[in-house]
């Protein structure tokens, strides 16, 4: 294999440093040090990390290899977790009794109808009791002092809904969307909000690195691919012992298609879906007596029409993969229905979510 050219590396940086613009999160990756260095290796942000903090008087908590004896070393009561890059990251916990913010203000104002990339890097420490479904970003144009320490139960501009919890606590996981601004954003709040219901679960904790906020100033061209997951589940790892489990369904009955990934508003399938979509392809060239109905649905957020042409477009999008993979398209159909036959309440979030879905059922000839 060749190895590519000092030009053509410095061609892709100059590329897709035109797509992408600065990064608006002051000391993203929580590497910059507030006053001395603590003896502690475990310590709050508040005091010791530059242009963090929280929104109450508790202080969330801060990590840095420069501390103590030189290494990141939470295992005492936390876990064990190396940065995801650099020598620091941060950690907020999650419980009945309160909740933890990370906060900061941005380096500039997000202006109104722009569209911002935003990224950040989320593993569950070893000591939770528990897993959260959901993490959020709020934008406000003032910093939050919160008083209830039970969290903020505003609902965030950006949401992560995993339905199956971010449960990964040895390696990192990225969490991406797009968001348009409304103009004059000035602070962003991370954590877990309790706009929905309060948190009734178990304690638990989640290491955060590498936050970013970038203005998209371009629209990438063939070829690039800025990733969208904007109020969608984050796709889950795949293990090799995951994918080799056995994929049988019943004949006749419906089954929501899992890990399947679409641009918010729009039919175009991310290549998170493959995966699922692959397994499926798999059983119907196995078993050729079958046919297919896929079958997409929504949430009742908007235009009843519009929410049927997406249904089904999201549907023919599948379709045209399984398709693309060889199956016999006489042995496909497709349909959208709306937000007709929900699945779950469209009054929370989580419902809703549940609620957008695609929908296959196995039949015989």
């Amino acid at each position: 294999m060749k190895t590519p050219s000092l030009f053509l590396l410095f061609q892709l940086f100059i590329l897709s440093f035109n797509l992408m613009g600065q990064n608006l999160v002051p000391n993203s990756g929580f590497e910059l040090v507030k006053g001395k260095l603590p003896n502690k290796k475990h310590v709050g942000i508040a005091y010791n990390c530059e242009d963090w903090f929280s929104s109450y008087m508790m202080s969330t908590d801060y990590y840095n290899e420069a501390f103590g004896k030189g290494e990141v070393d939470p295992k005492d009561d936390l876990g064990n977790q190396k940065p995801h890059s650099g020598e620091a990251f941060s950690g907020i916990c999650i419980d009945k009794k309160f909740i933890e913010y990370l906060q900061t203000k941005l380096l500039d104002t997000l202006m109104e109808g722009k569209k911002y990339l935003i990224e950040f890097y989320i593993c569950k420490a070893e000591i939770s009791k528990s897993s959260l479904n959901e993490f959020g970003i709020l934008f406000s144009d003032k910093a939050n002092r919160a008083l209830n320490l039970a969290g903020i139960v505003e609902e965030p501009s950006v949401k992560f809904i995993n339905s199956t919890g971010y449960r990964d606590n040895k390696s990192w996981t990225k969490l991406s969307a797009v968001y348009q601004a409304k103009g004059a954003e000035a602070y962003l709040i991370l954590g877990h909000f309790t706009y929905d219901h309060p948190y009734n679960k178990k304690y638990c904790h989640y290491y955060i690195d590498d936050v970013s906020i970038t203005p998209i100033e371009k629209e990438s061209p063939p070829g690039i691919k800025i990733e969208i997951e904007n109020a969608m589940p984050t796709a889950k790892k795949e293990t090799a012992d995951s994918i080799s489990q056995p994929f049988s369904p019943k004949i006749g009955v419906p089954i929501a298609l899992k890990n399947i990934f679409f641009t918010s508003n729009e039919s175009e399938l991310l290549s998170e879906s493959f995966l699922e979509l692959n397994k499926l392809t798999q059983y119907l060239n196995k078993d050729i007596s079958t046919t297919v109905a896929i079958n997409g649905y929504t949430d009742n957020v908007g235009n009843e029409h519009e929410n049927k042409i997406l249904s089904e477009d999201r549907a023919k999008a599948v379709a045209k993969y399984l398709i693309s993979k060889g199956i016999d398209k006489t042995r496909i159909k497709y349909a959208g229905y709306g937000s007709v036959l929900p699945i779950n309440t469209n009054d929370t979030e989580t419902g809703r979510q549940l609620n957008r879905r695609v929908e296959f059922t196995i039949n015989k000839k």
